[in-house]
């Protein structure tokens, strides 16, 4: 079973007659703005999973929520479904701390996320941080293909909206696009947020730019309250 086709309700659109023959584009590439709900104008399961930004509700940490059923009333079954789908997603996935002779695989996944570096560049930056006891990084593993890293660190400066010190920091983090909505992305960050723990941090924190709009959804949907909004300024001096 290809676990990133399955939709939010549970269902797979593959080998559906409806989209072989193009009446519907299916749940996941039409975003939930699939013909059964044209009055509603989008099914509200997909709705709710992409607002907790999960695949589907197996992975949500709510469930098993009270309106679950109600939404999917067709499927009597669907709490128990939903759970075996998420113990095979989570089964599929391996999560590890990275270790030293990991700094190419991890740079190969981060200049994906921050493209205005190299690999090489990257990995040379990387591989300092893996030996750092006040850094870390965790792999997302299906197989043995990295999918999936996180990067945090201490911060023992200030950070905006923190009372402690040191604070746990999320540096970065990416899944790639075949395995997000998956609860991968929860998963690293509750080991970065386990390891902060391991080294005294009481606060963890994060940050992203104003117009990542889809970052500040993540951030959000995982717990994250938002601290300050802060517009960076510069100027060149005349010689």
């Amino acid at each position: 079973m290809d676990l990133c086709r399955i939709t939010a309700c549970g269902e797979s659109c593959t080998g559906c007659d409806k989209k072989k023959l193009g009446i519907c584009k299916g749940c996941i590439e039409a975003d939930g703005y699939v013909p059964e709900w044209t009055e509603s104008g989008r099914c509200p399961v997909h709705a709710c999973c992409r607002s907790h930004s999960v695949q589907f509700c197996g992975l949500c940490t709510e469930f098993p929520c009270a309106k679950l059923p109600g939404m999917v009333h067709w499927n009597p079954d669907i709490v128990s479904q939903q759970r075996k789908l998420a113990k095979m997603a989570r089964r599929r996935i391996l999560i590890r701390k990275a270790l030293s002779e990991d700094a190419r695989i991890t740079a190969e996944l981060a200049v994906l996320l921050w493209p205005d570096h190299t690999i090489d560049k990257l990995t040379e930056e990387t591989a300092p941080l893996l030996s750092d006891d006040e850094s870390a990084v965790f792999l997302a593993l299906a197989g043995d293909d990295p999918v999936a890293f996180a990067q945090c660190q201490l911060r023992h400066d200030y950070v905006e909206g923190t009372k402690s010190s040191p604070v746990g920091y999320l540096e970065g983090i990416y899944v790639a696009e075949a395995y997000r909505k998956q609860g991968i992305a929860r998963d690293l960050l509750a080991c970065c947020e386990r390891w902060a723990k391991e080294k005294g941090c009481r606060e963890f924190a994060s940050d992203c730019e104003l117009t990542n709009l889809e970052s500040q959804a993540f951030h959000q949907a995982v717990g994250f309250r938002e601290a300050n909004r802060i517009v960076a300024y510069v100027r060149e001096l005349e010689s």
